[in-house]
């Protein structure tokens, strides 16, 4: 992560401050529709894109999409999200054949769990990262809004 975008970074030592760090996230990325977040299994990277999605006002159950890749959900307002998980793909090739791409270009907001795999096509967007990391009970998130 390139030090100089750093935007913001937040500790949350237990989960009761999950919902000020989502709404943190929120109000940092601005005009943000697509989020990417990066952290090791465990890190809590899908419970806090529930939160995040609940506080927009996405009223669906949020679960993982690990096996189906994508999940959609849409708000009350009529907004549509993908929460999308690319730990299974390996390649750009396969992440194409899912038809995530379209999701990623698309005006919707774009939540993407191991984005890794498509870093340097995804690089080329306009995002939010999101890093998670663990810091002993603490969870370190670190955020960068890039605009290309």
């Amino acid at each position: 992560m390139n030090k100089e975008g750093l935007i913001r970074e937040l500790v949350c030592a237990h989960a009761g401050q999950l919902p000020e760090v989502a709404q943190s996230i929120l109000e940092t990325a601005g005009n943000s529709r697509l989020f990417l977040f990066f952290g090791d299994l465990g890190a809590g990277k899908t419970t806090l894109i529930r939160e995040m999605l609940r506080q927009l006002g996405f009223a669906d159950e949020i679960s993982s999409p690990s096996f189906g890749i994508v999940n959609e959900y849409h708000s009350m307002e009529g907004r549509r999200a993908a929460h999308m998980d690319l730990y299974r793909i390996k390649n750009m090739a396969e992440l194409e054949a899912t038809g995530a791409g379209e999701w990623l270009v698309s005006e919707d907001l774009c939540l993407v769990e191991w984005p890794e795999v498509a870093v340097e096509w995804l690089e080329t967007l306009d995002r939010t990262e999101v890093h998670i990391s663990q810091n002993g009970m603490s969870r370190v998130f670190r955020i960068l809004v890039e605009h290309v």
